[in-house]
């Protein structure tokens, strides 16, 4: 991977596990994979600490371990990087947990979360600690959310360890997702004697989240909200019903469904929606969709036109489009964006006849061809014609678009941006660390006179310790960092998408 990529995985680690740990990290970033004493002689740490912060990698799932081929008595240990920055991604979890499943759901997945894997009286032992209300209403609504959550697929089972010198991980499928059994007596009594559930629950099974299926709940909503801006809310709702009718007999992320016939639509959606007009012109709904540009849904001549296919690969070509697009406009201007746009739909294409079909004086078409090929949005191919006989070569000079390098490039921006963004973030942090601590301590104490009953004369006077100057560069502070973490998961966003789109058109994917 880029430099980029290893600076933004570095800030991540010394963020969440401090110095040593990035130091591991870092190292085994820059190798294929490498074993404990190799960590040490390159880091020049202690092979206590590299331990340390090898177990901190593994528990997180940020690295995988296997017998090395030379001596299977020692482990070598590879860093997923990928996983590093899913770190990114965790207030999009929190918030979409909390939408849908509510607080007592979002307080388990932020334990879990914290822990990278635990089991299941650990987890709900901590999200009550945190909750506001503590009762025995409390504790069952967590252990009936923590059920909930793995019936729906966002909590999985961590693979179970084999006992041999070098640890293996083993899987079952079926398993995966088997409700814990989880007696709320014996969770009480750890709570109320203060006890460490790994001291007494004896069927230590861990859990961990399951990442691909918000990723698939995030994907869903991306390519719901686009039929909804295409079209309307009931094509929208049309397309959700679609989508589960696709993952009753296609794999989740196929990149094409198996055919979903008409009748099966028509059923589902009497069945499951209150929506009136929807299921009054649900036929023209679905053809709609069908013909609409983006090419979310295919239809499948094979079943006599009666059946559809759902086009991942196509859906997220034309979304990578958009958002390529996107990109140019923002920092090239529209003429820029319509000349890229020219040279997409004629795939190769000379310059004389750019300006002609963007419609664009010949120098200004020259200026942002120019500038798109510096940007590397386009790409040009020579190709020599030899002349007659001892004649000169004539060479064409043709313009074309690689989608694919195109998005690789963006990804890789997006991890500056993201790496620029967190620096920012830490410098603001430190610039005005001092007030930020004032101001925290300040309503910790305003809170605490309020709940005692003192008057507003004191509170006033107690607030009145941090001055107006002061209080107008916390709120600046703040509005500044709210801003910045705002942009980070924005960009993130942008990195998902693009992925995803590079992830439909791998040869492992075909």
């Amino acid at each position: 991977m880029s430099i980029a990529a290893m600076k933004l995985c570095s800030s991540i680690l010394q963020e969440h596990f401090g110095e040593t740990v990035r130091i591991v990290g870092q190292d085994l970033f820059c190798a294929k994979s490498k074993t404990l004493g190799g960590i040490c002689v390159t880091t020049k740490l202690s092979k206590k600490q590299v331990a340390s912060s090898l177990a901190i990698l593994v528990q997180y799932r940020l690295v995988k371990f296997s017998p090395l081929e030379t001596n299977d008595s020692v482990a070598e240990y590879t860093l997923l990087y990928d996983r590093i920055l899913l770190f990114l991604r965790y207030p999009r979890y929190m918030y979409f947990i909390q939408k849908k499943y509510g607080n007592p759901s979002a307080l388990l997945l932020e334990e879990l979360l914290k822990s990278g894997m635990a089991i299941a009286q650990s987890i709900i032992v901590r999200a009550y600690a945190a909750s506001d209300v503590k009762n025995t209403d409390t504790l069952k609504e967590l252990r009936d959310s923590f059920l909930d959550l793995v019936g729906q697929k966002f909590f999985v089972r961590c693979p179970e360890v084999t006992g041999d010198v070098v640890p293996k991980l083993k899987v079952e499928i079926p398993n995966l997702f088997l409700p814990p059994d989880i007696n709320l007596k014996d969770v009480n009594d750890m709570i109320e004697k203060e006890s460490d559930p790994m001291d007494i629950v004896q069927e230590k099974i861990f859990w961990t989240a399951n990442f691909d299926q918000f990723h698939q709940a995030f994907r869903d909503k991306v390519l719901v909200d686009c039929i909804e801006r295409q079209i309307d809310s009931n094509a929208a709702e049309c397309f959700q019903f679609i989508l589960s009718l696709m993952y009753n007999k296609t794999d989740v992320w196929a990149i094409k469904s198996n055919p979903i016939s008409l009748n099966e639509i028509k059923q589902i959606v009497k069945k499951k929606s209150s929506n009136v007009e929807l299921v009054k012109y649900l036929d023209q709904y679905v053809s709609i969709i069908e013909k609409d540009e983006c090419g979310f849904l295919k239809r499948n001549d094979d079943f006599g036109g009666e059946a559809y296919d759902v086009n991942m690969k196509e859906a997220f070509k034309q979304i990578a489009w958009s958002i390529i697009e996107n990109v140019i406009t923002q920092k090239l201007g529209t003429k820029a964006a319509r000349i890229f746009r020219v040279v997409r739909t004629k795939k190769y294409i000379e310059q004389d006849e750019i300006q002609r079909e963007a419609m664009i004086p010949s120098k200004e078409a020259r200026l942002y061809t120019y500038k798109l090929l510096e940007e590397n949005f386009v790409q040009i191919q020579t190709i020599k014609k030899a002349g007659s006989g001892m004649g000169p070569t004539k060479s064409f000079y043709l313009f074309y678009v690689n989608q694919q390098q195109i998005a690789r490039d963006l990804i890789e921006a997006c991890y500056k941006s993201l790496y620029n963004l967190k620096v920012r973030v830490n410098q603001d942090k430190e610039a005005n660390k001092r007030l930020m601590e004032k101001s925290i301590r300040l309503q910790f104490v305003i809170e605490s006179l309020k709940e005692r009953g003192e008057s507003e004369e004191t509170i006033q006077d107690i607030n009145e310790t941090l001055t107006p100057p002061e209080k107008e560069i916390v709120e600046n502070a703040k509005m500044r960092l709210n801003r910045l973490e705002s942009s980070e998961i924005m960009v993130d966003e942008m990195i998902m998408m693009l992925a995803l789109y590079l992830q439909y058109y791998s040869p492992a994917a075909r």
